[in-house]
């Protein structure tokens, strides 16, 4: 990846991302903080009903699930919102 194909990809000019990014490491930690949040925020969504559950087990059986069902879905947080 680099700016020029970016600027290509979402119509916006090089100079435009470099005022709003800085570089392309800039670039990168802004897409990285965006997907971890998005991935963060629908864990917290997924797991939030499962506060309850009293069995350990169940509970672990549930979380792996969970994550399972997370991470599946993360190729969603590439798309533009």
């Amino acid at each position: 990846m680099n700016i020029a194909a970016v600027s290509r990809e979402s119509g916006v000019s090089n100079g435009a991302l470099y005022h709003r990014f800085g570089d392309r490491h800039g670039l990168v930690v802004a897409a990285q903080d965006r997907f971890l949040g998005q991935v963060e925020t629908e864990w917290q969504a997924t797991v939030a009903p499962l506060e309850k559950l009293a069995d350990p087990q169940e509970l672990l059986t549930r979380l792996v699930e969970a994550w399972q069902e997370v991470t599946s879905g993360t190729e969603r947080s590439f798309t533009p919102s």
